[in-house]
This record gives structure tokens, sequence and C-alpha cells, in this order.
């Protein structure tokens, strides 16, 4: 794999609304990202939780299109949250990691490392391999974009007067109920610690 750029991305909501949507087991995909979705067989989108990750895995829709949007996803993508702040994402010839750093109750910082398949870029000439990736970082960026909007849309929403807390959703948010609970529990641990410590 050979590293390809990195980006940063400053979000006014919290740290932990980033990695919640991240983890939300696909539930926004078709809504609020139709084109990565149009390139995604939601049908077989399955979530593995552990004590310390979650991983989303979905396969690619098999078809004929050999578009760049098509061939970016590849045959399957793979998203996965490693506690507390680590998101590593493995689709077609590409893997991502983004780590998400708190810059304050509701803001965030957000830092993207692209890499490329060193086999996958050597099978294209250097003019297709440019606008390869070219069209895979504006996909990419755009689905940023998307779930910018949707995190902040949250941010917004939960410190409005009229919110409360609601259920999980029993399917989709397993991971997002696990980031929570374990998060809880660390935060119970570190608050004992400091009055034992007092």
């Amino acid at each position: 794999m050979t590293h390809v750029c990195r980006r940063q991305y400053q979000l006014e909501c919290n740290w932990k609304l980033i990695i919640d949507n991240a983890a939300d087991g696909g539930y926004h995909l078709e809504y609020v990202h139709r084109d990565l979705s149009d390139n995604l067989d939601l049908s077989t989108f399955r979530t593995d939780v552990g004590d310390l990750y979650n991983m989303q895995v979905c396969v690619g829709k098999a078809d004929n299109d050999n578009s760049a949007k098509r061939r970016r996803v590849g045959q399957k993508a793979v998203y996965s949250c490693i506690y507390p702040n680590l998101l590593v994402n493995r689709y077609g010839p590409w893997l991502d990691t983004n780590i998400v750093l708190p810059l304050g109750p509701d803001r965030s910082l957000m830092i993207y490392d692209f890499f490329l398949s060193d086999r996958f870029a050597d099978e294209m000439s250097e003019t297709e391999l440019a606008d390869f990736v070219e069209q895979s970082l504006s996909a990419s960026e755009q689905v940023q974009q998307e779930d910018t909007l949707v995190c902040e849309g949250v941010q917004q929403g939960i410190q409005s007067a009229a919110f409360d807390v609601g259920r999980y959703a029993p399917g989709p948010e397993q991971a997002v109920h696990a980031f929570h609970l374990r998060l809880a529990r660390d935060l119970r641990e570190g608050l004992e610690t400091m009055r034992f410590n007092d």
C-alpha cells in the first residue's frame, strides 16, 4: 500500500457523535450517501461487535459496471471502529485511517490518511491512475461532507431544549450501544480512580 494523501476536517460537533455516525450499522447509508450506497449491496450489510472494536462489512454490487466509483468500492467494504477514536476503512483498492480528536465539547478534528494498493496502481497507466485517484478522493470528499452535515445537525439537535434521550435501534445501533457502554464504564473507572487518589 502506498500513502496517497492526508486530509483534515474540523467539525462543529462532539467527537463521540462522529464515532456514533461511523458505527450506526449502515443505518444512514441509503439516505445520506446515495452515491456510495448505489455501489453496495445493502442487503448484505452486517455488524460484528467486540469489546474494543466493531466491524461493519458490506458486499459491493456484483455487475459489469467498471466505473471508477464501482472500482473504488470493489467487491467488499469493511468499516471498522477501534475504541475509542480510530476508524479504519478498507474498500476495493483503498485503505483509509481516520483519527477523531476532540477539540472541545462541540468541536472535533478528523485526520484522514488514504492508502492505495500497489498491485492495483501497477495495473493502470499513469494517466488512468491519476484520474482514478482524483475521482476516488472526490467521492470520499462527498461522503465526508454528507457525514459532516449529519454530525453537525445532531450536535445542534442535542443542544436544543427539545432534546431528550431515546432508545437504541436494536439491530443497526448495536455497535453504537457497545461504544456507549464501554465509554461509560471507562469514565466511571476514571472518576473512581480520581476519588481514590484525592
